[in-house]
């Protein structure tokens, strides 16, 4: 690979219960089930042909675990945990299922089945979300030198897309999924090389 290039590793935490069972966590919820855990096994196998200087990961369980099976399969030394990198907080909504929540809000419509501009209950407000999501992907890049894995959740992953390429029409990150994003060092240029591997 170009030396003046390096690239940047998208990865959506391994499959929950609660995943399973279509149940919104935000900051809460379990960790990896055998399905999520054999998710990051894959996607390690995937990682395993480019040399991985950083990991840096959301401190929630579901992350951590998929953080530490990464990188223990790819012999990345210390992983990074990071609270910005957190799903939105979805409050006393989380635990619920996406029915039960549109039950005791009619009001609302979902977009790419999150509560997206919306902001009910005690939920992390939308514009909050988004600046938050952003700015740690921004402080990741500048910090960290070398190919990086940010290991962290479909909405967070969801705005760093639209960071980069201006389009808020892909669909969200199955779990266990690859993004690669390619930064230019020198100009700081970045372009997303592959969606959702």
């Amino acid at each position: 690979m170009d030396s003046s290039l390096r690239l940047v590793f998208l990865i959506r935490h391994g499959q929950t219960e609660w995943n399973h069972q279509g149940r919104w966590q935000g900051h809460i919820g379990p960790g990896l089930n055998l399905k999520g855990i054999e998710q990051i096994r894959s996607a390690a196998e995937r990682l395993k042909k480019f040399r991985i200087e950083t990991i840096v990961s959301s401190d929630t369980l579901r992350a951590r675990e998929s953080a530490a099976i990464l990188g223990e399969y790819l012999n990345t030394g210390t992983i990074i945990y990071d609270e910005k990198l957190r799903e939105r907080m979805m409050g006393n909504l989380a635990g619920l299922t996406e029915a039960e929540i549109l039950r005791m809000h009619p009001e609302i419509f979902l977009t790419k089945g999150l509560l997206g501009k919306y902001n009910i209950e005690d939920s992390e407000q939308w514009e909050k979300f988004v600046q938050r999501s952003r700015s740690a992907f921004l402080e990741i890049t500048q910090k960290h030198e070398g190919n990086i894995v940010i290991m962290t959740h479909g909405g967070v992953i969801d705005q760093i897309i639209i960071l980069i390429t201006g389009n808020e029409t892909y669909p969200i990150v199955p779990n266990g999924n690859i993004t690669s994003i390619e930064e230019e060092i020198s100009s700081r240029i970045m372009r997303m090389l592959q969606y959702s591997l």
